[in-house]
């Protein structure tokens, strides 16, 4: 469940249907707005009809609120991008008369020192740029952040910076490789041990985990042959 993406939707006008469905894809989704649920799935957690939850689906699809993608044989890959700021009415607010500090409103002069290090040096960026990332390429679901950061600084020492599209793409096939029971934090790091600037499944004779509660299934396929390994059949 990502709490920005159900934030970012709860400011949206739209229709009861659609804004209900789009909460329950964004229970679902992670937080790079990813997730994968089934219409019967969404059915029921909405409690309405497979046809209003497609209708929705197509709706929101339309007004650029939601991305699908098909996958032949594992269902629908929804990416959720809401723009409450788009939607929401403005609201116009005259501005606040600032109140003067007891400093400010005396004649003393304030004794508050300050020193030069403050006055000649900009303030240190923090957060997702401290911690070396892009603050709109936070780290995918379920990898941590020392390993996204090593991703991170590996591509740039490759000159292979990550675009939005790549970022995109990059979380995509984390999360195919995590329905298929390989670790998105582990295949980050084997990306990098490799010299990799993407993710590739591993090979058919490497042990994958399985999630908890969810079965390993599909084939697996060699990156450099494109094509099914023969030689191992997963869990259909």
């Amino acid at each position: 469940m990502s709490i920005r993406i159900m934030t970012a939707v709860w400011g949206m006008d739209l229709p009861d249907s659609e804004k209900i469905v789009l909460l329950a894809l964004a229970d679902c989704a992670n937080d790079e707005g990813i997730c994968w649920p089934s219409v019967a799935s969404l059915a029921k957690k909405c409690s309405k009809s497979d046809r209003t939850i497609q209708a929705a689906i197509k709706s929101l699809t339309a007004a650029g609120h939601l991305t699908r993608d098909e996958r032949p044989g594992k269902g629908v890959l929804y990416t959720l991008h809401p723009t409450p700021a788009a939607t929401a009415p403005r609201k116009d607010c005259a501005p606040k008369r600032a109140t003067p500090t007891p400093e400010a409103a005396s004649d003393k002069p304030s004794r508050t020192p300050i020193s030069s290090s403050d006055a000649s040096h900009p303030s240190k960026g923090t957060g997702a740029q401290k911690r070396g990332w892009p603050k709109d390429m936070p780290p995918p679901a379920n990898v941590p952040d020392d390993c996204w950061a090593g991703f991170i600084e590996h591509r740039k020492a490759k000159r292979q910076t990550l675009t939005p599209r790549a970022y995109v793409l990059l979380c995509k096939k984390l999360a195919e490789l995590a329905e298929d029971g390989w670790p998105p934090g582990e295949m980050i790091d084997r990306a990098v041990e490799h010299g990799w600037t993407s993710v590739f499944p591993p090979k058919s004779n490497e042990t994958r985990h399985a999630q908890p509660g969810r079965p390993a299934r599909g084939r697996f396929r060699d990156p450099l042959l494109n094509e099914p390994d023969r030689g191992y059949s997963g869990v259909g």
